[in-house]
């Protein structure tokens, strides 16, 4: 797995990477009553992705799994959603920046998603394959290891063979608009008529 996010918070500084995040402990020195921080331990997120495609009679044919990048764009949103701010100036929040990210995508291109992406290299609007609500959204409180957030949805390609080489995590629904929080690219996986591609992304947070 690749580590998505290191946060850490001081008095004078706070760093936000991703999403999620929580806020290390402040200590007050009862000597001089001035608010010190004690050492900042990083917040870590963890992302995975899972690819699974079925055959029309639901038999496994192809397994994939890797790490994702998280983008700039989705981190700036990640701040408005956590503190509500409604601060437009020099934001690289783009998209409904204040819809929660929800929604898997899936694309043809190979180019490499990185940092600076705000959307996939091209994004596939094939009947059964067009960009939708994640059908599971779940968290899963932290019981001393992370907490862990699951968006899954099964995509089935309802129209001719398509080469499917990236995936994303958008808050909006609306096809080829920005507003991408995650993506990753990996070789080619072919979808015939009706074979049906399951994303699971899987993200991790705290893992103390």
């Amino acid at each position: 797995m690749k580590k998505l996010m290191t946060l850490g918070i001081t008095s004078a500084v706070i760093a936000l990477s991703v999403g999620l995040l929580s806020v290390s402990g402040f200590s007050i020195n009862p000597s001089s009553n001035v608010g010190q921080t004690t050492s900042a331990e990083p917040v870590q997120m963890l992302g995975h992705v899972t690819l699974m495609v079925t055959d029309a009679q639901g038999q496994i044919k192809e397994y994939r799994q890797g790490d994702n990048q998280v983008v700039r764009s989705g981190e700036s949103c990640a701040g408005r959603l956590i503190f509500g701010s409604t601060a437009t100036a020099g934001s690289l929040c783009t998209g409904a920046s204040t819809t929660t990210y929800a929604n898997l995508a899936l694309g043809t291109s190979s180019a490499t998603i990185s940092a600076t992406s705000t959307k996939l290299g091209n994004e596939t609007n094939v009947s059964g394959l067009a960009r939708a609500a994640a059908t599971t959204n779940s968290v899963a409180d932290s019981s001393g290891s992370g907490a862990t957030v699951t968006l899954s949805k099964q995509f089935t390609n309802g129209g001719a063979s398509t080469n499917v080489r990236e995936a994303g995590i958008f808050n909006g629904t609306s096809f080829n608009t920005n507003g991408m929080f995650a993506g990753q690219t990996f070789n080619t996986i072919v979808l015939n008529t009706n074979d049906a591609l399951t994303v699971t992304w899987t993200i991790t947070v705290g893992t103390q």
